[in-house]
Parts: C-alpha cells; structure tokens; sequence
C-alpha cells in the first residue's frame, strides 16, 4: 500500500514555506526534531506562486496547477490531448452540458462499466482467497501447525483450524 498523503492546495502565499511552489512536510517531534513517522506526508501547494503560462508547463504537477489555477477562465481543460488524464477531467466536466437523452446514456454506460469494473475486481479478490485456501491446504498437509499457516496466508487461525477439521 502506498503511503498516505494529505494534499492542500493554498490559495495564499505563507511566508513559513518560503517561495517554493511545492512543500513536501512531514510530522516530527517537536523536541527530538525526529520524524515521528516516514508513512504520512503533507504536500502543500502555494497556488500563487504558480505562474507559468500553457506552453511553459513541463510535468504533470505543471499540467494540473495549471489547469486548477485556470480552470474558471478555461472553455476547455488544457491538456486533454497529450494525457489522458485530462481528457477524462474534460469528459467530467463537459458532463454538465449534455442534455437530459445524453446524460442517461452516459449513466447507463458508466454503470455497465463499474458493474463490469466490480465484477473483476470480485473475482481477482475471490480468486486470492480461494488461493490462500489452498496454500494453507498444502501447509496443513506438510503438518505445519496453524499458527505459522495463519502467518503465512493471512488467513486467521480459526479459519486454518477449521480447513484443517474438514
């Protein structure tokens, strides 16, 4: 699992950042000075510091300040054909103007899409467990006790206790 991240996008400029656009924070204790911990960070971004136009943007931090930064003034999402992140931001937003007939259709397709998208993700999940069950299977048969199977699998002891009953 990635680590946890905690994004802020600044509409001022704080003089404790200094003139960064990007700050990248951790917690840490306050007398040690030591990181507390290396799994949460915090990323502040000072819009106002953001001042390239379209064709000086570089990566895909420069593409989405951008956008953000210009989005009221904007007909249509910058970027849409070079990434296809964009081009999704754009379909979402271009949401709002179809009619009523469109709109239906583009619900009844997305939901055939996320019914599909769970279906997958269903039997990816289904196929993991149904394979924890048998590694623990074949642990079992090497007479490993169900202490070491459960730390094993991940399955818990009461599930290798009661596959080893069966």
């Amino acid at each position: 699992m990635a680590d946890p991240y905690s994004s802020g996008l600044l509409t001022l400029s704080l003089s404790s950042l200094g003139t960064k656009i990007k700050t990248d924070v951790a917690l840490c204790d306050l007398d040690t000075h030591q990181p507390v911990t290396d799994k949460l960070r915090f990323i502040y971004i000072q819009l106002p510091l953001f001042t390239k136009e379209e064709g000086e943007c570089t990566d895909i931090l420069d593409y989405w300040l951008y956008n953000i930064k210009n989005m009221e003034h904007m007909n249509s999402i910058a970027f849409a054909q070079q990434h296809r992140i964009f081009k999704r931001l754009e379909s979402v937003t271009n949401y709002a103007n179809l009619t009523q007939a469109q709109r239906d259709a583009y619900d009844e397709d997305l939901k055939i899409y996320r019914d599909f998208q769970n279906c997958m993700d269903f039997s990816i999940e289904k196929g993991r467990a149904d394979e924890k069950i048998a590694i623990a299977g074949n642990l079992i048969k090497l007479g490993m006790s169900d202490e070491h199977i459960s730390a094993a699998t991940g399955l818990d002891v009461e599930q290798v206790s009661s596959l080893r009953n069966q």
